[in-house]
């Protein structure tokens, strides 16, 4: 019984990590290490937004027609800013998927890695077992795979129930 239960209980957990909090999760990690990064091109790319920012707000309060001048040097120096920003946002953006890709698997890994551990682990335990009448004999032996006792439902046959159910009503 308690192998029932621990099995839907971890199943359900991952099924609402994955559905509600994997991404929140994902993008908190991204950020510190964005906050807590040495490297150079995230660093340059926010000084640059920060900076484009600041000049796009000074532009927009510099009259084209009685400033020209001022307002010239700053829309070149905002075009050269903004290319040289944009040029640098395709590589921090390419970083970012490849983090984000790699924490995801991370997650993965621990939280499929631990059910398989268990899998594993009980492979031989039998969840519960049927009553022999109840199915053909080959059905008995397909619930059993892979080295539960002939009968009964392995933890691996009732992990994917459990999944699939969990799945189809959430």
């Amino acid at each position: 019984m308690d192998l029932i239960v621990s099995t839907i209980v971890l199943s359900l957990l991952i099924h609402f990590f994955d559905k509600y909090l994997k991404e929140k999760a994902i993008n908190g990690v991204y950020q510190l290490y964005i906050a807590f990064s040495k490297n150079e091109e995230l660093k340059k790319n926010k000084e640059n937004f920060r900076e484009i920012l600041s000049l796009k707000k000074e532009l927009n309060s510099t009259s084209s027609q009685d400033e020209f001048a001022k307002w010239a040097r700053l829309s070149r120096k905002y075009e050269k800013l903004n290319q040289e920003w944009e040029r640098q946002s395709t590589i921090v953006q390419r970083f970012q998927e490849t983090f984000k890709k790699f924490i995801s698997v991370l997650l993965w890994i621990l939280t499929r890695g631990f059910r398989f551990y268990i899998q594993y682990k009980h492979s031989k335990t039998p969840v519960f077992f049927l009553p022999a009448f109840l199915l053909p004999s080959w059905a008995l032996w397909f619930l059993s795979l892979p080295r539960s006792k002939y009968g009964s439902v392995s933890l691996t046959v009732w992990n994917f129930a459990v999944q699939k159910t969990i799945s189809a009503f959430l």
